[in-house]
């Protein structure tokens, strides 16, 4: 059994458990380690590809993906039988 399980059920008690923990974070992250923590985030976010809008239609996935420091977005299919994707068409955004 997931031993976080209770956090997806019980809303009040993961209030409270984030709350008292809340104290915790900041005195471990109220330093240059958050500074460096969200320089970090940042340059990974940068250099990430972004998939969005994933659609099914039956055994096919269609999605759009930029790649990183692109505004540029690409459709592709996925056959998740042969587990191939190709590119169906090049938008701008």
């Amino acid at each position: 059994m997931d031993p976080l399980r209770w956090m997806e059920l019980d809303a009040p008690a993961l209030l409270r458990w984030l709350q008292d923990h809340h104290g915790e974070s900041e005195t471990v992250l109220d330093n240059e380690l958050r500074t460096q923590l969200r320089d970090r985030l940042a340059q990974l976010a940068a250099e990430a590809s972004a998939l969005e809008d994933v659609t099914r239609v039956g055994n096919v996935l269609f999605y759009t993906q930029r790649g990183p420091g692109t505004a540029h977005r690409t459709l592709w299919r996925d056959d998740e039988g042969t587990r191939t994707s190709r590119t169906t068409v090049r938008r701008s955004r």
